[in-house]
């Protein structure tokens, strides 16, 4: 039986948790009986130490306990053991004066070798519970203390960890993944709500972007067909007729030309609009001197603007800098430049400046004082091979693409641009790019 979404999120959620809970239970129970085989190791010092000092003050006797602790009498065996190995002190009784570690338990040896404070455990059988060895050094007396202790029912009472906090933390646990497992329903249908309206918005935004790369792919066609066709068509006229007036020959060979400048210019602007598409982090910035970008243009134009006696003034002061790719903030104002001497018309003028800086942002404006453009279009003028006079545009060379390239050359600098009627009813260019 397949899972639903909210079901496996539980399951997954749960077995997590499962498992840190596990970890983290153990690794108390542990701590704690670590804690409580200290605790116990250095009573056993403790002990270890009175015997020592009572020997030393010669009121140690066999069966003598003078250290009242959770270890009863009955519980501990201590022996002082001398640097031989000689038994010096048995609290039994049993080990005579000659008796050594090795005759009487192999442990006591194998205690004194591991050293002071170390805990040494004996294994047991049916018959014999384990049983901790603590051995303590008095260098300076000659004689070691060890201690050993069964681990008979009371002493492995003491040992073992109090559960009770971890049936408690069992218990906070056991509410935690309830409340999980009636939360997850209420998740799990808000993600299905928003995979649901992701997915209707990516299958739009899917489907757009199919039409528009068809609408691209048709426009781009369309544009190549007129400038190929013409050129075509000169040339076999041409080639059709070798006695053709030299005059009239010319004059194709001209219009064959500039319709093969405006194809490579077509060419060259779908390029840059696909490159700034796909692989916009291709493009390296660097800091830029806007003011210093539009001069250039200026002295590029200025033949084109003396044609139609047009002038263009650059109110960007020096040191006006952004953060972007030089090639592309060119483009910006040269498209800008361009589109302003085709369309607004023989002795206007154009005026570029900065209207606002921010700490992150500058803000530009491109105007002109010509005829200017309808409302109606405004809107629609950042479009792809938009045209607001199709047969015009055509015959002054457009690809269409101009504006195209400057909104999307703003969005890649992290800015927005839109269009709007300057004051003196021509056409301005408003944008904004980072800094």
């Amino acid at each position: 039986m397949k899972l639903k979404y909210g079901q496996r999120l539980f399951i997954s959620v749960a077995i997590l948790l499962v498992a840190f809970f596990a970890l983290f239970v153990s690794f108390q129970l542990y701590r704690e009986y670590h804690y409580k085989e200290t605790l116990m190791r250095a009573r056993l010092q403790d002990y270890n130490v009175v015997i020592a000092d009572d020997y030393l003050d010669g009121t140690l006797m066999p069966n003598h306990n003078s250290l009242y602790t959770r270890f009863t009498q009955d519980m501990v065996s201590s022996y002082i053991v001398a640097p031989g190995g000689r038994i010096m002190y048995d609290s039994s009784g049993i080990a005579d004066s000659a008796a050594t570690v090795s005759s009487v338990d192999p442990f006591l040896e194998q205690s004194l070798r591991e050293g002071d404070g170390k805990t040494l455990i004996k294994e047991g059988n049916s018959y014999e519970p384990y049983r901790v060895y603590v051995c303590t050094n008095f260098p300076s007396q000659g004689f070691s203390v060890v201690s050993t202790i069964p681990l008979n029912k009371e002493i492995s009472k003491f040992l073992h960890p109090d559960i009770k906090p971890v049936l408690l933390f069992t218990g906070l646990f056991m509410l935690v993944l309830l409340y999980l497992f009636f939360r997850t329903k209420g998740i799990t249908r808000n993600v299905a709500r928003e995979m649901s309206r992701l997915n209707a918005e990516l299958s739009y935004r899917f489907d757009q972007n199919t039409l528009l790369k068809k609408q691209m792919t048709q426009n781009v066609a369309h544009e190549l067909k007129t400038p190929l066709s013409s050129i075509m068509g000169f040339l076999e006229t041409i080639r059709s007729d070798p006695e053709m007036d030299p005059e009239m020959k010319a004059d194709f060979i001209e219009r064959s030309y500039q319709q093969s400048v405006r194809l490579s210019n077509v060419l060259r602007d779908v390029s840059l609009l696909g490159g700034m598409e796909n692989n916009a982090k291709s493009f390296e910035k660097e800091k830029i001197d806007v003011s210093a970008i539009v001069d250039e243009i200026m002295t590029s134009s200025e033949w084109r603007l003396k044609e139609k006696d047009m002038t263009m003034m650059n109110l960007i002061s020096k040191g006006a800098y952004v953060t972007g790719n030089r090639s592309l903030i060119h483009s910006i104002f040269r498209n800008l430049t361009d589109n302003a001497i085709a369309y607004a018309g023989e002795g206007t003028s154009i005026l570029v400046k900065l209207i606002d800086s921010t700490r992150k942002q500058v803000t530009f404006s491109f105007s002109d004082n010509g005829v200017g453009v309808p409302q109606e279009h405004l809107p629609n003028l950042f479009q792809r091979f938009y045209r607001v006079d199709k047969g015009r545009s055509r015959k002054l060379g457009g690809t269409g693409l101009g504006l195209a390239i400057v909104k999307n050359a703003v969005l890649l600098h992290g800015g927005r641009v839109y269009a709007q009627k300057s004051g003196s009813g021509g056409l301005e260019i408003i944008f904004s790019l980072d800094k």
